[in-house]
């Protein structure tokens, strides 16, 4: 009976503990979704970024591979980077007692935005309508961009409009607008610019298309 009461009291004691704590988000937190003092804010600084082959549904597949000019992708995405704290925290971590927390942290994006993409043609080559595209020309007119899962392909200029965030683990699609007329295999370079004025120029890329 004593050892009852004694579970009795501590689970009562507990409870008003727990009664204290604010549950705005159901679970203890303490980031940036409310239900505490939100986590410093970072920046993420982006030392290179990659572009992967890929299908609309997200496969990736062989550069050169052959296929449809519409049903295959570059995926802009972050490859290197290093996370840059803006401000300390002050506040002593709130006690969680053992429990998860219930939000998830904000993504880890980079404050210095995308102001602009070019690509540049690297070994010439025809299209079926009689266009040929040799090596240094800028190609960009030829490509569009667009959400990787959402909408479709419209200029890169539009795209990027007055800037466009990049996201940790998110990528933008880039892909070949119009029918080349028959198998062309392209090859190009492309430079990413930020507003800071950085630029990062990603080589060596390939896309077979029909």
């Amino acid at each position: 009976m004593i050892l009852t009461s004694k579970r009795a009291g501590l689970t009562l004691a507990l409870f008003s503990i727990l009664a204290l704590i604010p549950m705005s988000c159901g679970l203890f937190c303490q980031d940036s979704c409310g239900c505490g003092p939100s986590a410093p804010p970072k920046d993420m600084i982006i030392k290179s970024m990659q572009l992967l082959t890929l299908t609309s549904n997200g496969q990736a597949v062989n550069p050169l591979d052959t296929l449809p000019f519409n049903q295959v992708f570059k995926a802009l995405q972050v490859k290197d980077f290093e996370v840059k704290t803006l401000a300390e925290s002050s506040f002593a971590p709130a006690l969680s007692f053992g429990l998860a927390y219930a939000c998830s942290l904000s993504p880890l994006y980079s404050r210095d935005e995308i102001s602009g993409i070019k690509v540049f043609n690297t070994t010439q080559v025809s299209l079926a309508d009689g266009t040929t595209i040799r090596p240094t020309d800028d190609i960009s007119r030829f490509f569009g961009m667009g959400d990787f899962y959402s909408g479709n392909l419209i200029s890169i200029e539009e795209f990027i409009g007055t800037g466009k965030t990049v996201i940790l683990e998110e990528n933008y699609k880039l892909g070949f607008i119009k029918s080349p007329g028959k198998p062309v295999k392209l090859e190009f370079e492309v430079k990413v610019i930020f507003k800071s004025g950085k630029e990062i120029l990603i080589k060596d890329q390939a896309l077979n298309i029909r």
